[in-house]
């Protein structure tokens, strides 16, 4: 059965300070405890994601495990297209992970959508605790995880949580021109934004 999820108010300024932290721990060859959660900047941000539909939606998923979209639809009565709505707005703030965006993107084109920026990504790894850590520099992230695909999901997460805070502040989101060579993380942009 799936672990707990933990949701967490804070300002986007002390998300930003604690990861800051974080970073210079790592950099100091400390090692850092992992936290894992959801965090929102504010209780209304919070009720805006996570609706009653919505909460019904994330208990079937974690009660039922539906093998699709459809089968979740059926399921709890409700049409597709608004539950697929659902699921990608979860999905936008790391609650519930699908298969389905890679699909899309890679179907429809949007790899290079003006909805869809390309970040570089550096990566290291801590010779003390032998973690991978990956960086995005154009937004000065970072994170980590065990391996390289952790380390990505957990950078994907914080850099969607980044642009969004950006967004929501009203600042600037910052771009890069993509080169030949290189890893890139793809990041949609927060509908705001967009």
């Amino acid at each position: 059965m799936p672990g707990t999820l933990t949701i967490q108010i804070k300002s986007a300024g002390n998300a930003l300070n604690d990861f800051g932290d974080s970073f210079k721990a790592i950099e100091a060859g400390q090692r850092v405890r992992r936290r894992e959660g959801v965090y929102f900047t504010s209780i209304e941000a919070v009720w805006s994601l996570l609706t009653p539909n919505r909460l019904v939606l994330l208990h079937a998923i974690r009660t039922e495990r539906p093998a699709s979209a459809y089968a979740l639809a059926r399921m709890l009565g409700r049409d597709l297209k608004t539950v697929q709505q659902d699921l990608r707005a979860l999905e936008r703030h790391g609650l519930v992970r699908t298969n389905r965006e890679r699909r899309e993107s890679e179907e429809d084109g949007s790899m290079d959508s003006p909805e869809v920026l390309h970040y570089q990504v550096a990566f290291t790894r801590d010779p003390e605790t032998a973690t991978v850590v990956a960086e995005i520099p154009a937004l000065q992230i970072a994170d980590f995880g065990v391996d390289v695909p952790e380390a990505l999901d957990r950078l994907q997460a914080m850099a969607t949580f980044h642009l969004d805070c950006l967004a929501q502040e009203g600042k600037p989101i910052p771009t890069e021109e993509r080169e030949e060579a290189g890893f890139y993380l793809r990041v949609k942009l927060p509908p705001r934004a967009a």
